[in-house]
């Protein structure tokens, strides 16, 4: 391979220095047309870093497309436990929404990372000008970046279908916007693009590029400085960094304003209000406490943990609840009857947030249920749902462990439970292999 020397400037450089260097020693007996210039090769580095710059280019793109089914699979994870109702049950039963998006955030994560660290490994023994810890930082933020990303994405689209193609869309339109030349100087306009993570990631690596170019070491210690790129190092790993809070505040603020379905939703500004724990008793009486021979007086002095008033929960113009009021105390089991479409599920779906009502009132053990107390209410609740809500791979006995580790139990009551439903006997058995008569139960 012919050496570059030309297009790197060596040869006018050399034989800029040797003709002053001739000149100064001979004075004029020696001009320009009887000067003759022989170079020897100048000397390589043991390493050849130049083909890996090439590389590099190469590999930027290959690390943004591949990346992406790790995204999608996550995105149509999510939307669709979401879309079935699975996170909204989970809820119900204790689970922090943070929980259910670390949990998926972290199986991303290491998808992604298996994708980006395939070739990192293998470049680092190869690559003597950058560090090591530099050029592993910036893939393991740019991976976290993605699962970040996906998280948003699931935040914004609802259903499954919709989620994949718009992620697909919107990624790929991230990686377009990289190709975009900004003139140098233009600090703000090189900012505002690097709000785009590809963006950020590409100005990274096209500073490792420069060093690599220059055969100068680039290390923690000088990554801030100048280079002839967009940015330092430095700045485009700090703007990716910002990308990955920025996304995350956004999606956390999404998920309480904008959630899936007829979830109850938070006040657009609800981070300015302060949390509700007061306990709101319902003490007034109104139309629903009048005496009628239709209903039968409660006789004693227990409190009612749920206290239902006015309660109306509307579908375009058809009521599926209208006007409820009712009471369930303490101590007694209260049974809602009616015939199929009487809104006995939309009732409880109400009780428990899973929906939002149209208007009325609803109080858990003496705490008003709004979208800024549902949480602390939906701690006092424990919920059955008519659809499956059980686990392929969970056995018996880690299905009543993660639900009584949701609701913050100390009591150690698995195995009574399993007795006194006689499962006992398939306590480890997982819940695929169940026979069907166990499964009911």
């Amino acid at each position: 391979m012919m050496p570059n020397y030309w297009s790197l400037g060596i040869l006018s450089l050399q034989y800029a220095i040797d003709t002053v260097f001739i000149m100064g020693i001979d004075g004029e007996k020696n001009n320009d047309s009887s000067f003759q210039l022989s170079l020897e090769r100048v000397p390589e580095p043991p390493y050849f870093e130049k083909s890996i710059v090439e590389f590099l280019s190469f590999l930027i793109i290959f690390w943004q497309l591949f990346t992406l089914p790790c995204i999608l699979h996550t995105v149509t994870n999510i939307a669709s436990e979401k879309h079935s109702g699975m996170k909204a049950f989970l809820t119900v039963m204790g689970m922090q929404s943070s929980t259910f998006y670390i949990a998926h955030a972290v199986i991303g994560f290491i998808k992604a990372m298996a994708v980006l660290l395939s070739c990192t490994i293998m470049l680092l023994p190869e690559i003597q000008t950058i560090s090591p810890w530099l050029f592993f930082s910036t893939n393991f933020i740019y991976g976290t970046g993605a699962v970040t990303f996906a998280l948003l994405m699931s935040c914004i689209f609802h259903s499954p279908g919709a989620a994949a193609k718009g992620t697909a869309v919107i990624w790929i339109a991230t990686i377009g916007l990289t190709r975009l030349k900004v003139a140098e100087g233009s600090a703000l306009l090189n900012v505002i693009l690097s709000l785009n993570l590809n963006y950020s990631f590409v100005c990274a690596y096209h500073a490792m590029q420069d060093y690599m170019n220059r055969d100068e070491y680039l290390g923690i210690y000088n990554m801030f400085e100048n280079t002839t790129y967009i940015f330092p190092l430095g700045i485009a790993l700090i703007m990716m960094i910002f990308d990955i809070v920025w996304m995350s505040l956004l999606a956390i603020y999404l998920d309480n304003v904008y959630p899936s379905g007829d979830l109850p939703r938070k006040e657009w500004f609800f981070f300015l209000h302060r949390s509700n724990s007061e306990r709101q008793q319902c003490l007034f009486y109104d139309s629903s406490d009048a005496p009628s021979e239709n209903i039968q007086e409660h006789e004693g002095d227990d409190q009612a943990d749920i206290d239902i008033r006015h309660l109306t929960k509307t579908y375009a113009v058809i009521p599926a609840v209208d006007g409820m009021s009712f009471r369930a105390y303490r101590g007694e089991i209260t049974v809602l009857l009616g015939h199929n479409g009487a809104g006995k599920s939309t009732t409880f779906s109400l009780i428990t947030g899973l929906i939002s009502p149209t208007s009325g009132s609803i109080y858990i053990c003496g705490n008003r249920m709004e979208s800024r107390s549902i949480g602390h209410c939906q701690r006092e609740i424990g919920f059955c749902p008519q659809y499956n809500a059980l686990f392929n791979l969970l056995t018996v006995r880690e299905h009543l462990e993660m639900f009584r580790k949701l609701s913050n139990s100390r009591a150690n009551c698995a195995m009574k439970l399993m007795k006194d439903i006689q499962l006992d006997n398939v306590a480890d058995v997982v819940y695929l292999l169940y026979p069907s008569s166990y499964q009911l139960l």
